[in-house]
């Protein structure tokens, strides 16, 4: 009897295990406990968010629409906006005067520019590992809202210039030429930002190397646009423009990059 028993022990100890549904869902729990920490997750949300393509394609579908529809609405506007800016002989004053008069285009397209330079810098600072917060969009909201309050006190500023010593004319003419090569800064960024999202990662330092390139280029051409619009009605010497340069283009800049080191 003793025997019997001791054979049926050795071959129940034989026989493999096997699992029940309840032990298969248990066990699948644990390996995800296991292997899936708050943590963890949270960093793979906050991956996801910065790497998914489909709210990145629909955010881009609707900026090229809001273009599309400027473009349709404003028809001449463009046109007249490239050859104000690139062609300063060719009826300068005509154009600029009708542009002018053009109040909502301009505002329409200075909100857009708003919006594409900001995502354009949240892409930048996230190609080169400096950002404030993990989540992208929040840093794009971030630069969306410097950039606008930037350029909205800088607008009164000058106004405020202009009041004050009787230049108001000039300065209208100069706000008028910053917001133009903004809107065609604009223009060029559209595609940059498409193209750093939609490409592979190892092209990004060559895209990036580009659009900088090409955006001092513009910002030099600006300065030298204004320097003559200056130069010609108030007739600053060139010290005055660079102290003028350092103290309300280079500096707000400067002050914002130590924030944002702080804060990073």
């Amino acid at each position: 009897m003793i025997h019997t028993c001791a054979y049926s022990q050795q071959v129940k100890d034989t026989i493999p295990s096997i699992d029940t549904p309840k032990n298969s869902i248990n066990t699948f729990i644990s390996i995800i406990k296991k292997d899936v920490t708050p943590s963890h997750n949270k960093i793979a949300i906050e991956k996801y968010y910065i790497n998914d393509k489909t709210i990145w394609f629909y955010i881009f579908t609707f900026l090229i629409l809001c273009f599309a529809i400027l473009k349709l609405v404003f028809p001449k506007y463009i046109q007249a906006l490239y050859i104000i800016t690139f062609r300063t002989s060719f009826k300068q004053k005509q154009l600029k005067e009708k542009l002018l008069q053009t109040k909502r285009a301009s505002l329409l397209f200075n909100i857009f520019f708003a919006l594409v330079t900001g995502i354009y810098i949240a892409l930048f600072l996230q190609n080169i590992h400096f950002t404030i917060y993990s989540n992208i969009w929040l840093n794009a909201l971030l630069c969306i809202g410097a950039l606008t309050l930037i350029y909205v006190c800088k607008y009164f500023i000058f106004l405020a210039i202009g009041w004050i010593f009787h230049v108001k004319e000039t300065i209208t003419t100069y706000l008028f030429t910053i917001f133009s090569i903004n809107k065609i800064i604009s223009m060029l960024l559209l595609p940059v930002s498409i193209l750093l999202v939609f490409t592979q990662i190892e092209i990004h330092h060559s895209i990036i190397n580009i659009s900088l390139a090409l955006l001092i280029i513009l910002f030099l051409y600006r300065y030298l646009i204004s320097y003559n619009i200056i130069r010609s009605n108030i007739g600053i010497s060139r010290i005055h423009f660079f102290i003028y340069l350092c103290a309300l283009e280079l500096m707000p800049l400067l002050i914002a990059y130590k924030v944002l080191s702080k804060v990073y």
